[in-house]
């Protein structure tokens, strides 16, 4: 009768417990999460040099918090009160709109300009990383992945790399993303989003590639081109708002940014790391990084357009926001943090159920390696020079810059939605409003 029990408490663990393991995707995430922290955190904290607890600088230091922010305010001031032109003395490279923008903060007491710009980068993060995923899955409960991944992004350290700066981009990109959701929720509202999405091109230009994302029926090309010439429209005329002569000077001050960018460790874009390589030579890195990169958008766009499956849409995101960080030539780590949401959206959409033993194994494989890739990125380059092997040497810009984890990302989840088993409940929810005519 005892051995009787004890074998059928072990066949249930073979039939429910190990099982549960192999098809959910949760066990294998926290796999990844978790080998991101013995690396990029017990390591260099623990396990160091100094032999004892230490902990790394690990946001490049300033003067003081706030000095993106700080400047922006002096030089809206100093361009209203006519004392100077911001292109010219201080080589500033945002549109125009921008000054306009930042002039509300002018004359405002730099502790509440500062405050009020960390709660809106707390709000809109919130939104971002969070409500916006919901909204973009149509799912009405809360999943553990959705938790734990916005969680991870709040204590992230681009995430507080953006705050201590000063910086916008959480704030532009959920402008970017809630133009998302109203042009294709709220058809009779589209002017708002048209709206949303030039003020966020306008305060960093990279939100342009998120107009992929308002693609919503292939079959209605022709409203979509409409449209996409209204947004260039308002935004060829934004650039005019602060006259004909500071447009030409932001022109020539961004032509010179991409040809001399700044070439940092913490510089994620393709120009940088391909410099920080290969600095007599960049041009064939660069070639590879951009021509993997267009391969996947062509994959994704291709993808979205034929099979029609919400995970399609969910990469073809990920592969906008991979663009929007590695494109532009100044793209520093604090930008990160809009990486969580198509990170999180993808992750909470994979499943492990495959007949075939080998793509099964696989696909847990790349799943692993993508939750661990993802998770580096939330730590900072100070961290990654204490991983064995590698240390502080030219190998180390492999892991210390971010670039490498982007493409890995780009090609894993690639690999996990292609080789995903389609599900007929995931199919694209047709828009609300009833077809608009082409």
């Amino acid at each position: 009768m005892t051995m009787k029990t004890v074998d059928a408490q072990g066949m249930g663990i073979k039939r429910t417990i190990i099982p549960g393991l192999l098809n959910s995707p949760l066990p294998w995430i926290l796999t990844g999460f978790f080998i991101a922290y013995i690396f990029f955190f017990y390591r260099p904290i623990f396990e160091n040099s100094h032999h004892k607890m230490y902990f790394p600088t690990y946001v490049p230091p300033y003067m003081n918090v706030g000095s993106d922010l700080a400047s922006l305010r002096d030089w809206s001031r100093q361009w209203i009160e006519g004392k100077s032109n911001p292109y010219v003395e201080y080589n500033f490279f945002n549109p125009p709109l921008t000054v306009v923008i930042f002039a509300a903060f002018s004359y405002v007491p730099f502790s509440w300009a500062f405050r009020i710009a960390s709660a809106s980068t707390m709000v809109v993060f919130f939104f971002s990383a969070f409500l916006f995923p919901l909204f973009y899955m149509r799912k009405r409960s809360v999943s553990p992945i959705l938790l734990l991944t916005f969680a991870m992004g709040l204590m992230s350290y681009g995430f507080q790399f953006e705050i201590e700066r000063g910086q916008f981009n959480i704030v532009t990109t959920g402008c970017a993303l809630l133009a998302v959701l109203i042009y294709r929720a709220a058809p009779r509202y589209r002017w708002i989003a048209f709206l949303l999405i030039t003020i966020a091109i306008q305060l960093k230009i990279y939100p342009a590639i998120f107009l992929l994302l308002f693609i919503e029926d292939w079959n209605t090309w022709r409203r979509h081109l409409r449209d996409l010439a209204v947004i260039l429209v308002m935004n060829i005329l934004s650039l005019f708002i602060l006259g004909i002569p500071r447009f030409f000077d932001f022109i020539k001050i961004v032509g010179e940014r991409i040809a001399d960018p700044y070439i940092r460790v913490h510089n994620m874009s393709a120009k940088s790391f391909a410099t920080l390589v290969f600095p007599d030579d960049p041009s064939i890195i660069m070639a590879l990084i951009f021509g993997l990169f267009l391969v996947c958008l062509i994959g994704a766009l291709w993808f979205v357009s034929t099979r029609r499956y919400s995970l399609a849409r969910y990469y073809l995101f990920l592969v906008c926001t991979i663009g929007a960080l590695i494109i532009p030539s100044v793209s520093f780590d604090y930008k990160l943090p809009i990486l969580v949401a198509p990170v999180v959206i993808l992750l909470d959409s994979i499943t492990l159920s495959q007949k075939n033993t080998m793509v099964k194994i696989g696909r847990i494989a790349v799943l692993v390696i993508c939750s661990a890739v993802f998770a580096s990125t939330l730590f900072s380059f100070t961290n990654k020079i204490f991983i064995p092997g590698i240390g502080d040497t030219p190998v180390s810009i492999l892991v210390q810059n971010n670039l490498p984890a982007l493409m890995i990302l780009l090609v894993g989840f690639a690999f996990l939605v292609f080789t995903q088993k389609p599900d007929p409940d995931a199919a694209f929810v047709q828009q609300v409003s009833p077809p608009a005519t082409a």
